[in-house]
């Protein structure tokens, strides 16, 4: 299938065994709060505003776009617009902008995403690998027991999203952007640079770093209360 499958402010909405590629030439909407606006993202799965959602055994490839040469679409799986309890598990995400990626940037601060789950996914050739760029009460990211390889970027990336755990997870070949820059740690932990945001009580464990091309883990940019345990 080549297509964007949306779900809009729903319940309890299951995607399983679905196989999506080739929707990678979409350009990151301009969206705002009244109207979201996905339509021309170019992702693979995207869902807006769903509760206690799950995708479940989805291949998806090749979607988002590459960030270059006008492909600058969003990611494979995309959670976007207050997801609350969602389950992203099992999927299999090659060569997209971002893997799997959690985005509220223009939610109000009071409907901003909670407790959402990444697990047991393959992630591979992405830009970023799994990432959470988020605002103000964002909280409860789970990320855990993925494998993640070969992407440009950061493996993992956090931006101002709180309580986020990050665990078990098997991180290699990641961060080969040709330089060293802020993005290109294998997970990346930071907040907005003049302090207004800030990612909290963000949790590193156990997790298996090989071969990656900078640092393994950075936090930057006015980040608190961060353990790193046991990796």
């Amino acid at each position: 299938m080549k297509k964007c499958i949306t779900e809009t402010n729903a319940e309890k909405v299951v995607v399983r065994n679905l196989k999506v590629s080739g929707n990678g030439t979409g350009t990151q909407p301009s969206n705002t709060i009244d109207a979201p606006n996905v339509s021309a993202a170019g992702c693979g799965i995207v869902f807006i505003g769903v509760n206690k959602g799950l995708i479940e055994n989805c291949i998806v490839d090749n979607c988002g776009g590459n960030g270059l040469n006008g492909n600058n679409g969003i990611a494979g799986i995309y959670l976007t617009y207050s997801c609350h309890e969602c389950i992203v598990t099992k999927n299999r995400v090659t060569n997209c902008r971002n893997g799997i990626n959690e985005d509220n940037f223009f939610c109000p601060a009071n409907k901003d995403a909670q407790h959402n789950i990444v697990s047991q996914n393959y992630v591979d050739g992405c830009r970023f690998g799994i990432a959470t760029d988020c605002y103000l009460n964002a909280k409860g990211f789970q990320i855990i027991n993925n494998v993640i390889k070969n992407c440009m970027y950061s493996a993992i990336d956090v931006n101002k999203t709180s309580q986020v755990l990050i665990k078990g997870n098997w991180i290699e070949g990641n961060g080969n952007t040709g330089s060293v820059g802020v993005y290109s740690s294998s997970i990346n932990i930071y907040g907005n640079s003049d302090g207004s945001v800030n990612p909290q009580n963000v949790t590193v464990e156990g997790n298996m770093l090989i071969n990656n091309y900078y640092h393994g883990v950075k936090v930057a940019n006015n980040s608190y209360y961060i353990s790193i345990l046991n990796n």
